[in-house]
């Protein structure tokens, strides 16, 4: 049973659920960046809704290749627009993170300048 590779990998997904180190980060979004978001966001939405509409379109089509062809794209469909929101719409990627501060990739100079500078670790 240990030999299982679904057990192992279960196993290792829990235990870096259970270590994980999280936090919270409001980012402030300037109109420019806040209407791209929403842009992103919809289009994420609507490529889950062509999924949608799609598999209704092959349910309701008598030709078998037809269909077919229509479920294997709702299914690329439905995979993709997570994808693309997950992608399209981060404002930041946190890259590093220790129990007092997160290193955040994405993040203008402008805003970064802001801050005092950190004095590196050793």
């Amino acid at each position: 049973m240990l030999h299982n590779p679904w057990f192992a990998g279960s196993l290792v997904a829990i235990i870096a659920l259970c270590i994980q180190e999280t936090a919270t980060i409001y980012i402030g979004l300037c109109a420019r960046h806040r209407r791209l978001r929403n842009i992103n966001l919809l289009v994420a939405w609507g490529i889950l809704a062509a999924a949608i509409g799609s598999f209704v379109i092959a349910a309701n089509i008598r030709d078998r290749e037809t269909s077919s062809m229509l479920v294997l794209v709702g299914i690329l469909l439905v995979f993709t627009s997570p994808v693309y929101g997950l992608l399209a719409c981060r404002m930041v990627l946190p890259t590093k993170m220790d129990k007092q501060y997160i290193w955040l990739k994405g993040v203008s100079r402008e805003f970064a300048g802001q801050f005092p500078a950190m004095l590196p670790q050793y």
